[in-house]
């Protein structure tokens, strides 16, 4: 079998030498690199589903539960990211902000979700009256805690 093999230098970044490799030996260089770049999506969707929805570490052992684990775990991640584009009305809160950064990661979407849950929690729970400054100085590292947890 014959392979093509890219091999790029990152001038900026500190990403050094990069190498991918195709089955395609009729595509050109700026093929297989755009081929590669498409396929960075699913590769994000995997690693977020791991790391923050437990993907490829289910606890269950019957087939049944097995069997739908994989397909809830993903529904979940499809549907936090339907929610954080397409019904929240403004973006969320950035767990690690730098500067340029323009778009939520997964993780800030979960972090933005578990916020407006709880804040949601306490205007129903403490409606009537504001919570006592004690009690809020109690909740802000908290809340940050929650936040880090994403």
């Amino acid at each position: 079998m014959r392979v093509k093999v890219v091999v790029i230098e990152h001038l900026r970044g500190g990403r050094g030498i990069e190498v991918f490799y195709s089955t395609q030996t009729s595509f050109s260089d700026e093929q297989i690199l755009w081929k590669y770049s498409h396929r960075w999506p699913v590769e994000t969707t995997f690693q977020d589903s791991k790391g923050h929805l437990g993907l490829g570490h289910p606890e269950n052992r019957v087939k049944d539960a097995v069997e739908r684990t994989t397909p809830t775990i993903l529904l979940t991640y499809s549907l936090t990211v339907l929610w954080h584009v397409h019904v929240r009305e403004k973006l969320g809160f950035f767990v690690r902000p730098w500067p340029g950064k323009q778009h939520a990661s997964f993780a800030d979407m979960l972090v933005t979700h578990r916020r407006d849950c709880l804040l949601e929690t306490q205007e129903k729970i403490f409606h009537a009256a504001k919570l006592p400054v004690r009690v809020q100085k109690i909740l802000r590292p908290i809340l940050r805690l929650l936040d880090l947890a994403a």
